[in-house]
């Protein structure tokens, strides 16, 4: 039953955000059809511009299928929610623990009350961010595929990449795994490679129609009290569980990625835009729930002393 209510949770929060963004009439129609076809022409701002590789794999899909583009990305956009949800699922079963897929819906939905716009590539990387989770709670080595997945993510969002790569990198030089360590420097690599490619070789064009740099905004009082009531509800219990027991709550891994985003998105972004983490939310809802039943003593996960490795 728990499961799928978090199914529910999910389409409703999916199909509410997808009716803003695409049905004439409502708030910002059109927004996201925008994002994708001015990225396809060249003509997108930065750094929308050098997010190219879901507006191009909609556009094919377009063609391929005669569909519109609002169409394509619609059908992109639910099968990889569909994606999620298998990995959640399968995430569930791994931890044997109930409740994962709805607490990961709770988290998603209390996101999207602050969900400003809606980017193309929310999706994709909400895919990404679980499988990785997903990954972590395997005690085979999976670098592979944590290369794979991250090299996707540069053509989706160079910072997650570059995030994702100094997490590996600092997981395999704590686990003394060197084949894991050049992976999280592979892909720190190749964001960097990929984020030159972008900005000065096919789009140099591409500019900025706002301040990169905005840590005085980011320092203002108001976007610190909802920097705690958004991020801190997800946030608050792994943190209470770590203090307590001085170990590594469950997700860590996912919760280190996400602060490595969140400190580079302080300096050149906006801390109170929740759609540069909405991918973040299941897994950090996932995270909520196994921590808060660590502290009341129901939990079936056991805690690490040290993060786990792909």
């Amino acid at each position: 039953m728990p499961e799928a209510l978090g199914v529910i949770v999910f389409l409703g929060c999916f199909l509410r955000i997808r009716q803003r963004w695409f049905i004439e009439g409502m708030p910002g129609f059109g927004f996201t059809t925008w994002v994708a076809q001015t990225t396809i022409d060249g003509t997108a701002i930065a750094p929308d511009q050098y997010r190219a590789l879901m507006p191009w794999a909609d556009h094919l899909l377009a063609i391929a299928g005669q569909l519109p583009l609002p169409t394509a990305i619609l059908v992109s956009d639910f099968g990889l929610l569909v994606v999620v949800l298998v990995l959640l699922h399968l995430l569930e079963a791994r931890l044997g623990q109930p409740g994962v897929l709805l607490a990961a819906a709770t988290g998603w939905a209390y996101w999207t009350a602050k969900l400003d716009h809606w980017d193309p590539q929310v999706m994709l990387l909400t895919a990404v961010v679980t499988a990785v989770s997903l990954l972590l709670h395997d005690e085979r080595s999976h670098d592979g595929l944590a290369l794979a997945l991250g090299l996707i993510t540069c053509g989706a969002r160079a910072d997650y990449a570059v995030g994702l790569g100094i997490v590996v990198l600092g997981v395999g030089v704590h686990r003394r795994r060197r084949r894991t360590a050049l992976t999280g420097l592979a892909l720190i690599m190749a964001a960097v490679a990929a984020t030159f490619v972008l900005a000065d070789v096919l789009y140099p064009k591409a500019r900025y129609d706002v301040a990169i740099v905005q840590l005085p905004f980011n320092l203002t009082p108001g976007v610190w009290a909802m920097v705690l009531t958004f991020y801190g509800a997800l946030l608050i219990t792994p943190a209470l569980l770590a203090a307590r027991s001085r170990s590594a709550p469950p997700m860590a891994f996912t919760i280190a990625w996400f602060l490595v985003e969140f400190a580079a998105t302080f300096v050149v972004g906006r801390v109170e835009e929740s759609r540069i983490f909405m991918p973040f939310a299941p897994v950090l809802g996932v995270a909520a729930l196994l921590a808060y039943q660590h502290l009341s003593g129901r939990s079936s996960v056991a805690i690490t002393r040290e993060p786990a490795c792909p």
